[in-house]
C-alpha cells in the first residue's frame, strides 16, 4: 500500500488553517458591513411624527426603551445594534430594544396577560 502524501493529522491542521484564513477574511467583511449598517436610513412611524433610525437611538440615548441599557449581544463577534421594535398588529414602531427584551417580548407574544403572569411567578418565589 502506498504511504499518504499527507497525514490525516496533518490535513486536519491545513484545513483548520484555510478555515481560519477564510474565515478572518469573511470577519472582516461582516465587520465592514455591520459598520454601514450601524445606523440605517430606516423611517419608520413614530408618535412625534417620522424619525429615522439614528434619531430614535439618540433620543433613547443608545440604550433599549425597555431596560435602559446598551446592547451587548453580539454576532460575529461584533456588538448588534439595537432592534427596532413594533407592534405586529397595526405594524406601528415602538421603539428600538436590545435583543434580550425583544426576545422577551417575543416569547411572551406581546401579551399583558402573560407578562403579568411572568411578574407574579417571579414575585412568589422572589421571597
Amino acid at each position: 500500500m502506498p504511504k499518504p502524501l499527507i497525514t490525516p493529522k496533518e490535513y486536519y491542521f491545513a484545513a483548520m488553517e484555510c478555515i481560519k484564513k477564510e474565515g478572518v477574511a469573511l470577519l472582516a467583511h461582516k465587520r465592514a458591513v455591520k459598520e454601514k449598517m450601524k445606523f440605517p436610513a430606516l423611517v419608520a412611524k413614530t408618535e412625534g411624527g417620522r424619525g429615522t433610525y439614528r434619531e430614535l437611538f439618540e433620543k433613547q440615548n443608545g440604550c433599549c426603551a425597555i431596560c435602559g441599557c446598551p446592547e451587548t449581544a453580539k454576532a460575529y463577534g461584533i456588538t448588534r445594534r439595537l432592534g427596532i421594535d413594533h407592534c405586529h398588529k397595526t405594524g406601528r414602531l415602538r421603539g428600538l430594544l436590545c435583543t434580550r427584551c425583544n426576545s422577551g417580548l417575543g416569547f411572551f407574544r406581546d401579551s399583558y396577560k402573560i407578562m403579568e403572569g411572568a411578574i407574579k411567578y417571579i414575585k412568589k418565589y422572589q421571597k
